[in-house]
């Protein structure tokens, strides 16, 4: 790559890389090849300022040198939306899909003065190398180069969110070489019944009553969740949602917290309407847990994929006949969601496929999700944080997702709630009949 600049002039900003005319210490330059002017100034070493405009999010590098060697850092930009918008600065591409934040040229003419890139290759692929080494990631062929686009594509987009200081933060996961249809294909597995949990017993819609409702509550506190869980490149999220509130009700009704195997239902469960990794339904999993008894997950541990049916063989967790039926929560009703959590783990379906939840990192997500309902997940408790209240879910995408496997969704949405997570909400009820120690 080769960068040419001309007519350096110093001015007078306040920080860096802003709008021409420039700072004492930066000089104005024009790009060969683009038609837009900046501030570039000098790098210390390899070190570049990191006082850019307000909202900005490319990356200071030393990017550009002249003819005698010496450097100068720009703003490495894939796409404007990195760039000081508000002033008039879009990214302009000078290697592939590696730009510079620009600002449109001054009418007057100023002398040419050659510059050369110091530049070797995208400062983010260092990055995405380390990202690839800590979750293991290997590429065939010409793959890597797209997803280390896609990649770049999702870098782009959790710095620009991050940088609007919101409730909550994005941040790279095992999911940052995927699209959003990619994610969704493989990541949801959830489809929306026609009959809440089938032909197991319906013991009445749960409603909020009117009584005290607590400001805060959290099971995994309490001893009623376990650790979480990671479905894989398996679409059985819904078989972790059932699980989550088969083990929560049980350790409620029976004071021992057994972990269930979601590999039964993957392999066992098709004959009540599942799918295995090809989706399902927690209605009919609570339907098949009513009628057969669901072996621990020690016993019957989760592989990913769909196999055949070992329940034979297994040690029993949660003997048949203690799920007596299902109570479904007044739908688009937060109180009744309150009030149902009060209880213990309750099921639900939401929307997760947007670029804000596959790269959720931390805080409470707020206004950002759909109310297509694609994946099952348990809520184990609602509180606020800084002032924004919440419900906390238990996710299956394993402790490098999100906050160590949960997320935060925002409570006090209308409607059907943030995610849709107020549509289908739903747990059932185990008796303390034939326990399992």
């Amino acid at each position: 790559m080769k960068l040419a600049a001309v007519s350096m002039f110093a001015g007078a900003v306040a920080t860096h890389y802003e709008k021409p005319p420039c700072g004492s210490d930066e000089f104005e330059g024009q790009i060969q090849g683009t038609t837009g002017v900046a501030c570039f100034p000098k790098c210390t070493g390899t070190t570049c300022p990191t006082d850019p405009p307000s909202g900005v999010t490319a990356t200071p590098q030393c990017a550009i040198q002249d003819t005698k060697g010496n450097k100068y850092c720009g703003l490495i930009c894939s796409q404007t939306s990195q760039c000081d918008t508000a002033g008039g600065s879009t990214c302009q591409m000078v290697q592939g899909t590696i730009g510079l934040c620009m600002y449109p040229k001054q009418a007057a003419a100023h002398k040419a003065a050659m510059f050369q890139a110091a530049m070797t290759k995208d400062p983010i692929e260092d990055e995405f190398e380390a990202w690839m080494k800590k979750f293991g990631k290997t590429y065939n062929g010409d793959d890597q180069a797209k997803r280390f686009g896609i990649y770049k594509a999702n870098d782009a987009i959790i710095k620009e969110t991050n940088a609007k200081d919101l409730t909550y933060n994005l941040g790279h996961n095992q999911f940052s070489d995927l699209t959003v249809d990619e994610f969704k294909a493989t990541y949801m597995g959830f489809k929306k019944p026609a009959k809440p949990y089938g032909d197991v017993p319906y013991l009445g819609r749960h409603e909020y009553q009117g009584e005290a409702l607590a400001d805060s509550v959290d099971w995994t506190t309490k001893g009623a969740v376990t650790p979480v869980k990671n479905q894989g490149q398996c679409g059985s999220c819904w078989s972790f949602s059932t699980t989550g509130s088969l083990e929560g009700a049980h350790e409620i009704t029976t004071g021992k917290l057994v972990s269930l195997s979601e590999q039964q239902f993957v392999d066992c469960a098709g004959s009540f309407g599942n799918q295995g990794c090809n989706g399902g339904l927690m209605d009919s999993a609570f339907k098949y847990a009513e009628a057969n008894g669901i072996c621990t997950e020690a016993s019957y541990p989760y592989k990913g994929v769909d196999g055949t049916c070992q329940a034979s063989s297994c040690t029993i967790g949660l003997t048949k006949g203690e799920v007596s039926g299902y109570k479904d929560v007044a739908h688009d009703s937060e109180q009744g969601l309150m009030s149902a959590v009060q209880k213990g783990p309750t099921s639900i379906a939401l929307d997760g496929a947007s670029s804000a939840f596959q790269l959720y990192h931390s805080g409470v997500l707020t206004s950002t999700c759909g109310t297509q309902l694609d994946h099952g997940v348990l809520v184990v408790g609602y509180g606020t944080e800084s002032g924004t209240d919440y419900w906390k879910v238990k996710n299956s995408w394993g402790a490098s997702w999100g906050e160590e496997g949960y997320i935060l969704l925002k409570r006090g949405k209308s409607g059907a709630g943030e995610c849709g997570l107020l549509s289908e909400p739903s747990y059932p009820v185990v008796n303390n009949a034939g326990v399992v120690v």
